[in-house]
């Protein structure tokens, strides 16, 4: 995985799991077997059935080189 997570072309702040699979190389279903293995952050919801990753979260994972102990609170 690169160390920096690729700059969104137009600066949004959060990510669609596709996009961001997209950006790492690999499957979006891999981004949620991660998710539940407590590896990978956890998306922001903005709703039911719309999650998304913010950018600085994923540079975090990405600067720790790829663990993820949850840092958020409640999350």
């Amino acid at each position: 995985m690169p160390n920096q997570f690729p700059k969104d072309p137009n600066g949004r702040l959060a990510l669609s799991a596709t996009e961001v699979a997209r950006m790492l190389g690999i499957a979006r279903s891999q981004i949620f077997k991660l998710v539940a293995a407590g590896r990978f952050p956890k998306p922001t919801r903005l709703g039911r059935r719309n999650p998304r990753w913010l950018v600085s979260d994923l540079e975090r994972y990405l600067e720790g080189g790829g663990s993820h102990p949850d840092h958020r609170a409640g999350g």
